[in-house]
Protein backbone atom coordinates (compact mmCIF):
# COMPACT_ATOMS: atom_id res chain seq x y z
CA UNK A 1 0.00 0.00 0.00
CA UNK A 2 3.04 2.65 0.89
CA UNK A 3 4.69 1.50 -2.32
CA UNK A 4 1.62 2.09 -4.66
CA UNK A 5 2.55 6.17 -3.63
CA UNK A 6 6.34 5.49 -4.07
CA UNK A 7 5.51 4.00 -7.42
CA UNK A 8 3.28 6.40 -8.62
CA UNK A 9 5.72 9.17 -7.51
CA UNK A 10 9.00 8.50 -8.40
CA UNK A 11 8.48 5.27 -11.55
CA UNK A 12 11.04 2.97 -11.12
CA UNK A 13 14.69 2.00 -12.62
CA UNK A 14 14.58 0.02 -15.75
CA UNK A 15 17.12 -2.59 -16.35
CA UNK A 16 16.30 -4.52 -19.63
CA UNK A 17 17.19 -8.20 -20.12
CA UNK A 18 19.90 -8.49 -23.18
CA UNK A 19 20.04 -11.47 -25.17
CA UNK A 20 23.33 -12.52 -26.08
CA UNK A 21 24.91 -10.46 -28.78
CA UNK A 22 22.58 -7.53 -28.33
CA UNK A 23 23.64 -3.87 -27.55
CA UNK A 24 21.35 -1.42 -25.73
CA UNK A 25 22.28 1.34 -27.15
CA UNK A 26 21.49 0.08 -30.53
CA UNK A 27 17.89 -1.48 -29.86
CA UNK A 28 14.44 0.73 -29.51
CA UNK A 29 12.30 1.54 -26.82
CA UNK A 30 9.71 -1.00 -27.95
CA UNK A 31 12.91 -3.84 -28.48
CA UNK A 32 13.97 -2.41 -24.59
CA UNK A 33 10.71 -3.25 -23.91
CA UNK A 34 9.88 0.21 -22.03
CA UNK A 35 7.12 1.83 -21.49
CA UNK A 36 7.02 5.35 -20.91
CA UNK A 37 5.20 7.12 -17.60
CA UNK A 38 4.31 9.94 -16.18
CA UNK A 39 3.49 10.70 -12.05
CA UNK A 40 -0.36 11.26 -13.13
CA UNK A 41 -0.44 8.16 -15.72
CA UNK A 42 0.99 5.48 -13.25
CA UNK A 43 -1.54 7.60 -10.79
CA UNK A 44 -4.72 6.35 -13.02
CA UNK A 45 -2.90 2.94 -13.69
CA UNK A 46 -2.43 2.52 -10.05
CA UNK A 47 -5.73 3.48 -9.61
CA UNK A 48 -7.35 1.60 -12.27
CA UNK A 49 -5.48 -2.22 -11.02
CA UNK A 50 -5.92 -1.19 -7.69
CA UNK A 51 -2.52 -1.23 -6.34
CA UNK A 52 -2.97 0.71 -3.18
CA UNK A 53 -6.02 -1.18 -2.02
CA UNK A 54 -4.34 -5.15 -3.42
CA UNK A 55 -1.21 -4.09 -1.32
CA UNK A 56 -3.34 -3.41 2.12
CA UNK A 57 -5.19 -6.92 1.37
CA UNK A 58 -2.50 -8.86 1.05
CA UNK A 59 -0.63 -7.48 4.42
CA UNK A 60 -3.99 -8.18 5.76
CA UNK A 61 -4.50 -12.02 4.20
CA UNK A 62 -7.98 -10.33 3.28
CA UNK A 63 -8.27 -13.48 0.73
CA UNK A 64 -8.57 -15.39 3.65
CA UNK A 65 -11.38 -14.31 5.58
CA UNK A 66 -14.21 -16.06 3.10
CA UNK A 67 -14.03 -19.61 1.47
CA UNK A 68 -12.69 -19.33 -2.31
CA UNK A 69 -11.31 -15.91 -2.11
CA UNK A 70 -7.95 -17.32 -2.29
CA UNK A 71 -8.82 -18.47 -5.62
CA UNK A 72 -10.54 -16.85 -8.22
CA UNK A 73 -10.68 -13.36 -6.87
CA UNK A 74 -7.04 -13.24 -5.58
CA UNK A 75 -6.28 -14.44 -9.43
CA UNK A 76 -8.83 -11.43 -11.17
CA UNK A 77 -6.12 -9.30 -8.83
CA UNK A 78 -2.98 -10.09 -9.53
CA UNK A 79 -4.21 -10.16 -13.39
CA UNK A 80 -5.03 -6.81 -13.35
CA UNK A 81 -1.69 -5.54 -11.33
CA UNK A 82 0.32 -7.84 -13.87
CA UNK A 83 -1.38 -6.65 -16.91
CA UNK A 84 -0.13 -2.89 -15.92
CA UNK A 85 2.19 -2.22 -18.24
CA UNK A 86 3.35 0.45 -16.91
CA UNK A 87 4.03 -1.34 -13.77
CA UNK A 88 5.81 -4.88 -15.00
CA UNK A 89 6.45 -4.07 -18.64
CA UNK A 90 4.33 -5.16 -21.85
CA UNK A 91 4.03 -8.80 -20.90
CA UNK A 92 2.07 -11.61 -23.24
CA UNK A 93 -0.81 -13.65 -22.27
CA UNK A 94 1.27 -16.52 -21.39
CA UNK A 95 3.52 -14.76 -19.17
CA UNK A 96 1.09 -12.73 -17.21
CA UNK A 97 -0.94 -16.34 -16.46
CA UNK A 98 2.23 -17.67 -15.76
CA UNK A 99 3.24 -15.03 -12.93
CA UNK A 100 -0.51 -14.97 -11.82
CA UNK A 101 -0.57 -18.63 -10.60
CA UNK A 102 3.12 -18.62 -9.23
CA UNK A 103 1.97 -15.42 -6.98
CA UNK A 104 -1.17 -17.33 -5.90
CA UNK A 105 0.98 -19.65 -4.83
CA UNK A 106 2.84 -17.99 -2.84
CA UNK A 107 0.42 -16.47 -1.20
CA UNK A 108 -1.46 -19.63 -0.91
CA UNK A 109 2.17 -20.89 1.03
CA UNK A 110 1.44 -18.91 4.31
CA UNK A 111 5.09 -18.33 4.44
CA UNK A 112 6.08 -15.62 7.05
CA UNK A 113 8.45 -14.70 4.94
CA UNK A 114 6.09 -12.62 2.96
CA UNK A 115 5.09 -10.57 5.75
CA UNK A 116 1.71 -10.83 5.84
CA UNK A 117 -0.65 -11.76 8.25
CA UNK A 118 0.19 -12.56 11.80
CA UNK A 119 4.02 -11.28 10.32
CA UNK A 120 2.78 -8.14 9.38
CA UNK A 121 5.06 -5.41 10.17
CA UNK A 122 3.38 -2.55 12.56
CA UNK A 123 2.57 0.74 11.15
CA UNK A 124 1.51 4.29 12.72
CA UNK A 125 -1.81 5.09 12.96
CA UNK A 126 -1.20 8.58 11.90
CA UNK A 127 1.07 10.62 9.57
CA UNK A 128 1.22 9.33 6.00
CA UNK A 129 -0.17 5.78 7.21
CA UNK A 130 -3.84 7.78 6.93
CA UNK A 131 -5.39 8.85 3.82
CA UNK A 132 -5.60 12.82 4.31
CA UNK A 133 -9.46 13.36 3.13
CA UNK A 134 -11.15 11.14 5.74
CA UNK A 135 -8.52 10.29 7.64
CA UNK A 136 -8.82 6.24 7.36
CA UNK A 137 -6.15 3.79 7.32
CA UNK A 138 -4.48 3.30 4.35
CA UNK A 139 -2.89 0.03 5.54
CA UNK A 140 -6.83 -2.00 5.60
CA UNK A 141 -9.23 -1.97 3.25
CA UNK A 142 -11.89 -1.17 5.68
CA UNK A 143 -15.97 -0.56 5.05
CA UNK A 144 -15.67 1.71 2.34
CA UNK A 145 -13.13 -0.33 -0.26
CA UNK A 146 -13.40 -3.69 -1.43
CA UNK A 147 -11.64 -6.56 -1.75
CA UNK A 148 -10.20 -5.98 -4.75
CA UNK A 149 -10.67 -8.91 -7.33
CA UNK A 150 -14.16 -9.96 -5.84
CA UNK A 151 -16.23 -8.30 -9.01
CA UNK A 152 -15.86 -10.04 -12.56
CA UNK A 153 -13.83 -7.52 -14.71
CA UNK A 154 -16.07 -5.23 -16.80
CA UNK A 155 -15.91 -6.19 -20.23
CA UNK A 156 -15.07 -3.08 -21.55
CA UNK A 157 -12.18 -2.21 -19.25
CA UNK A 158 -10.80 -5.62 -20.13
CA UNK A 159 -9.36 -7.28 -17.62
CA UNK A 160 -10.03 -4.85 -14.56
CA UNK A 161 -13.28 -4.44 -12.40
CA UNK A 162 -15.65 -1.60 -12.66
CA UNK A 163 -13.85 1.53 -11.59
CA UNK A 164 -14.41 1.79 -7.64
CA UNK A 165 -14.62 5.31 -5.77
CA UNK A 166 -12.15 4.79 -3.01
CA UNK A 167 -9.66 7.20 -1.14
CA UNK A 168 -5.78 7.84 -1.99
CA UNK A 169 -3.14 10.37 -1.63
CA UNK A 170 -1.48 9.70 -5.13
CA UNK A 171 0.26 13.08 -6.63
CA UNK A 172 -0.05 15.10 -2.71
CA UNK A 173 3.10 16.11 -0.75
CA UNK A 174 3.07 13.68 2.20
CA UNK A 175 4.64 13.75 5.87
CA UNK A 176 8.43 11.72 5.82
CA UNK A 177 7.33 10.35 8.76
CA UNK A 178 4.63 9.93 11.65
CA UNK A 179 3.84 12.90 14.46
CA UNK A 180 3.54 10.00 17.22
CA UNK A 181 6.41 8.28 16.20
CA UNK A 182 8.44 11.39 16.18
CA UNK A 183 7.29 12.48 19.31
CA UNK A 184 8.34 9.13 20.81
CA UNK A 185 11.52 9.52 19.06
CA UNK A 186 12.03 12.69 20.65
CA UNK A 187 11.64 10.98 24.29
CA UNK A 188 14.06 8.44 23.67
CA UNK A 189 16.48 11.00 22.75
CA UNK A 190 15.83 12.73 25.57
CA UNK A 191 16.31 9.45 27.93
CA UNK A 192 19.48 8.50 25.89
CA UNK A 193 21.16 11.86 27.23
CA UNK A 194 19.77 11.88 30.64
CA UNK A 195 21.52 8.03 30.55
CA UNK A 196 24.65 9.48 29.09
CA UNK A 197 24.98 12.75 31.75
CA UNK A 198 24.49 10.15 34.56
CA UNK A 199 27.15 8.33 33.74
CA UNK A 200 29.79 11.28 32.89
CA UNK A 201 28.59 12.53 36.12
CA UNK A 202 29.88 9.13 37.83
CA UNK A 203 33.45 9.36 35.26
CA UNK A 204 34.08 12.83 36.70
CA UNK A 205 33.03 12.16 40.21
CA UNK A 206 36.19 9.60 40.18
CA UNK A 207 38.31 11.99 38.46
CA UNK A 208 37.72 14.80 41.39
CA UNK A 209 38.18 11.95 43.81
CA UNK A 210 41.56 10.60 42.11
CA UNK A 211 42.84 14.01 40.79
CA UNK A 212 41.94 16.31 43.39
CA UNK A 213 41.41 19.93 42.56
CA UNK A 214 42.78 19.57 39.38
CA UNK A 215 39.85 17.12 38.81
CA UNK A 216 37.13 19.34 40.28
CA UNK A 217 38.06 22.75 38.33
CA UNK A 218 37.94 20.79 35.16
CA UNK A 219 34.85 18.58 36.04
CA UNK A 220 33.26 22.22 36.47
CA UNK A 221 34.98 23.54 33.09
CA UNK A 222 33.94 19.98 31.33
CA UNK A 223 30.24 20.76 32.87
CA UNK A 224 29.46 24.25 31.57
CA UNK A 225 30.83 22.88 28.02
CA UNK A 226 28.54 19.96 27.88
CA UNK A 227 25.65 22.15 28.91
CA UNK A 228 26.26 24.44 26.28
CA UNK A 229 26.64 21.89 23.73
CA UNK A 230 22.89 20.71 24.91
CA UNK A 231 21.81 24.02 24.21
CA UNK A 232 22.96 24.09 20.57
CA UNK A 233 21.53 20.47 20.28
CA UNK A 234 17.55 21.25 20.70
CA UNK A 235 18.12 24.28 19.21
CA UNK A 236 19.08 22.90 16.01
CA UNK A 237 17.67 19.57 16.93
CA UNK A 238 20.83 17.59 15.38
CA UNK A 239 21.18 14.28 17.16
CA UNK A 240 22.79 14.29 20.40
CA UNK A 241 26.37 12.35 20.14
CA UNK A 242 27.02 11.18 23.59
CA UNK A 243 30.41 10.92 25.41
CA UNK A 244 32.17 7.60 26.18
CA UNK A 245 34.91 7.20 28.79
CA UNK A 246 37.63 7.67 26.40
CA UNK A 247 36.66 11.03 25.53
CA UNK A 248 36.23 11.71 29.06
CA UNK A 249 39.55 10.62 30.48
CA UNK A 250 41.29 12.13 26.93
CA UNK A 251 40.09 15.52 27.74
CA UNK A 252 41.19 15.48 31.45
CA UNK A 253 45.02 14.29 30.69
CA UNK A 254 44.53 18.14 28.83
CA UNK A 255 43.15 19.76 31.83
CA UNK A 256 45.33 18.17 34.92
CA UNK A 257 48.63 17.44 35.47
CA UNK A 258 48.79 13.51 35.87
CA UNK A 259 52.42 13.08 36.40
CA UNK A 260 52.11 14.94 40.19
Amino acid sequence: WRWAEWWVEGGDNWEPLLEPGQREEDMTEEELRIVRSTPSSRAEDARRCRLSAFGAALRNRDYDREEGDDREPLERALTAVISTRSLVGPLRKKEVEFFVTWLALAYRSRSPVLGFGEDRAPVARDGFCVHRGDGSPKYELGPNRPLPGKVPPDQERGVFEPQVDEPDDFLTSLESASPSRKKKKKRMKKRKRDEDDSEEDLLLDQLEVEYGREGSDWKSKKKRKTKKKRRTDEDDDNDYVPPNQSDVVEDAAEGADFEK
